[in-house]
C-alpha cells in the first residue's frame, strides 16, 4: 500500500497547515483540509481517507462529534479528535463516537505523530483480526 491518506478537518487555517506539515514530514499524504463537518462528509465519501483528524468545534452546522459519528457509521473511517477543550462534557461527547485518539490544543508535532502512529497500528491490528 502507498502512503497513508489523512483528511484534516480544522477551521483554523494556521493549525491545519501546521498539522499538514508535521504529518507530511513523516510521509503521510494529506488528501485535503476542510473547515466544516458538511465538507468533511463530502470529502470522506470522495477520497476515502485512511484516517480523519477532526477538530471538535467547527464552522458550519455540524460539530466535530456529530460529523465523526456520521463518518464512522457510514464509512467506518477512524477519527482522531483535536480540540482546545478537555472538559468532561466535551470528552464524554467525543468518546461516544469511538475515536482513535484525542489531542488537546496547543498540540505539539511529536504528539500528533504519536497519535497518528498509534491509530494506524490499531487500524492494522483490527484489519488483521477481521481477515
Amino acid at each position: 500500500m502507498g502512503k497513508k491518506q489523512i483528511l484534516i478537518v480544522e477551521d483554523e487555517t494556521i493549525i491545519a497547515e501546521d498539522i499538514r506539515e508535521a504529518l507530511q514530514a513523516y510521509k503521510y499524504q494529506i488528501t485535503a483540509i476542510v473547515s466544516s463537518g458538511e465538507e468533511a462528509l463530502v470529502k470522506v465519501e470522495e477520497i476515502k481517507p485512511d484516517l480523519v483528524i477532526m477538530d471538535i468545534m467547527l464552522s458550519g452546522e455540524l460539530t466535530g462529534v456529530e460529523t465523526a459519528k456520521m463518518i464512522r457509521k457510514k464509512f467506518g473511517t477512524p477519527i482522531i479528535f483535536l480540540t482546545a477543550y478537555a472538559d468532561e462534557n466535551t470528552l464524554e461527547g467525543a468518546i461516544s463516537s469511538d475515536p482513535y485518539g484525542y489531542l488537546v490544543k496547543p498540540v505539539r508535532e511529536k504528539d500528533i505523530r504519536a497519535a497518528v502512529k498509534i491509530a494506524f497500528h490499531m487500524i492494522e491490528k483490527e484489519n488483521n483480526m477481521n481477515k
